[in-house]
């Protein structure tokens, strides 16, 4: 399967995630996960991924990341892809 995802865009969604936690914005984290949720079955997978690896750091502070990571491990479910981003 080709990346459907840039190498551009993904390093754009790491660093403006960086930026984010950097700058303490966690309700806008949360806030953006839950809306990522909803339109997640249209988003590619390499996208998804990048934003449940580039928020683990802030895990504990970002409520809805661990149901934007289950719903993301029920739409692609290759426990591989997913594994250790709990």
């Amino acid at each position: 399967m080709k990346n459907k995802t840039s190498e551009k865009k993904l390093d754009e969604i790491y660093g403006a995630i960086d930026v984010l936690m950097r700058d303490d914005r966690w309700g806008f984290l949360d806030d953006f996960l839950k809306n990522l949720i909803v339109r997640a079955w249209r988003t590619d997978i390499d996208e998804l991924l990048a934003y449940a690896t580039a928020t683990f750091p802030g895990k504990s502070k970002i409520p809805s990341r661990a149901v934007f990571v289950s719903h993301c491990k029920r739409l692609f479910p290759d426990k591989d892809v997913w594994q250790g981003l709990d």
